[in-house]
């Protein structure tokens, strides 16, 4: 049997914190947001999860902070990431701005950006969802974490192999 290297887990919530401040520092001073972090420490993600939850992190806050408020009023962000209660981590991007246009369909709608959003969350067996208002959007990403999250990357895997593919679509 080969020897499998385990790695620590790390900690999320560090990681969200500087995706939020380099995007905010980069925006015009004019284009004012306060932002609010409320990041669980004990948030932790394997390491292979990491850069794939920094970069679907970083398109969330990019598009609150690009759309939240069309006519550049200052406005506000809370960035979020907290343990769920089956040990999964949760992370809210949350804006106080317009919401969803009418009629978008956040599963199939958006451009480049929410669609990588989406195939990373695939990827990685998380539940993506938006609940939109007149009074802003909150886009919260439910990633497994320890055996669940093997179990999903082990079926996206599976399910990626054509062979496979083939046997199951035959069996139907």
């Amino acid at each position: 049997m080969a020897n499998i290297l385990r790695l620590a887990p790390l900690d999320i919530a560090t990681c969200l914190r500087d995706v939020g401040a380099s995007l905010v520092s980069s925006r015009p001073p004019a284009a004012g947001v306060d932002v609010t972090y409320c990041l669980d420490s004990t948030c932790s993600v394997r390491p292979d999860q990491v850069a794939p939850l920094v970069r679907m992190a970083w398109e969330l806050i990019a598009n609150a902070l690009s759309h939240a408020h069309p006519a550049r009023v200052r406005g506000r962000l809370a960035i979020v990431c907290r343990p769920g209660p089956r040990g999964e981590v949760v992370i809210e991007v949350a804006d106080d701005g317009v919401g969803l246009p009418e009629g978008f369909d956040a599963a199939n709608d958006g451009g480049a950006g929410l669609r990588r959003v989406r195939t990373l969350g695939q990827r990685l067996g998380a539940t993506l969802s938006f609940h939109s208002t007149g009074l802003g959007l909150t886009a919260r990403i439910v990633v497994p974490t320890g055996r669940a999250a093997r179990t999903a990357n082990f079926n996206r895997q599976r399910n990626e192999d054509g062979r496979w593919r083939r046997q199951h679509e035959e069996s139907l």
